[in-house]
């Protein structure tokens, strides 16, 4: 094996493709991977700089203790593109400006985006990883996560289709198979990334 390099990998993919379960396999084997969602959440907490943004551009969007409601806030965003562009160009420097930082800690930074293409943010990585499942298996995965199939379509329409994902990655995680599978996937392919 060749010596490790330093390198940023992404791993992005629409809602329900599987990301999370590639990061939690990543993370098993002892990677340290960073979650855009994690950090937004971080963010949109109350007081801290997502929150003061969003708060500064967006109406009655508090709970009573003074939270941000979040289930208002994506039902706004996931209901009209150009505030979702809003929110986007809001938070999305904040999650640029945290990459940057963690790439200059770790050798290998691996970053969930699941927004990647959609925010621009592939230039800034050197590996992309896209994780890809057919439409029927990603629907039922969210509705068993207790999501509406009318939201659930909503949000898939304000992504990237797969297909521009596969065209513009390095390398594609298929999921539509066993978690067995997908072990055997992200084991051969970050090997092959990080020793390549």
């Amino acid at each position: 094996m060749s010596k490790v390099s330093t390198k940023k990998i992404a791993i992005t993919g629409g809602i329900g493709s599987g990301k999370s379960q590639v990061i939690k396999i990543l993370k098993s084997r002892g990677y340290n991977c960073f979650s855009s969602d994690e950090y937004v959440s971080y963010l949109l907490k109350k007081g801290n700089e997502g929150y003061l943004k969003i708060i500064k551009n967006f109406d009655n969007i508090l709970n009573d203790d003074g939270e941000i409601n979040k289930s208002k806030l994506a039902n706004i965003i996931f209901n009209d593109k150009a505030e979702l562009e809003k929110i986007n160009n809001l938070l999305h420097p904040l999650v640029i400006e945290k990459i940057i930082e963690l790439s200059k800690l770790e050798k290998i930074l691996i970053a969930e985006i699941p927004l990647l293409f959609e925010a621009n943010l592939s230039s800034y990585f050197d590996v992309i990883i896209s994780v890809v499942s057919d439409l029927d298996i990603r629907v039922d995965r969210l509705i068993k996560r207790g999501m509406e199939k009318n939201d659930i379509y909503k949000r898939i329409l304000n992504q990237t289709d797969d297909e521009f994902k596969i065209k513009n990655s390095d390398y594609v995680i298929y999921n539509n198979f066993s978690e067995d599978f997908l072990e055997i996937e992200v084991d051969k392919i970050i090997k092959e990334v990080i020793y390549e």
